[in-house]
């Protein structure tokens, strides 16, 4: 399946989206500590993104790394 404005299939979109939500997770990290409720609530949203796929790759025998998003660093962030 072609995407519009993407050079690539829709396996190939479908993992830039997920390197960005990875980047955006660093960038929250790096922007500083803001502890206050909202800048929490955006990481715990992130965060169970990346659970719900983390699970669906177990359940299909999948990693991060095998997709290549391995040394991705918010992917230590995330509870286990």
């Amino acid at each position: 399946m072609k995407i519009n404005n993407f050079n690539g299939d829709l396996e190939d979109y479908l993992l830039y989206m997920l390197s960005r939500v990875l980047k955006h997770i660093d960038e929250e990290y790096d922007e500083g500590e803001q502890n206050d409720e909202f800048y929490e609530g955006k990481r715990l949203a992130y965060f169970e993104i990346l659970n719900m796929i983390r699970n669906d790759l177990d359940v299909r025998g999948l990693t991060f790394k095998q997709l290549g998003l391995d040394n991705e660093k918010s992917l230590k962030r995330i509870p286990n």
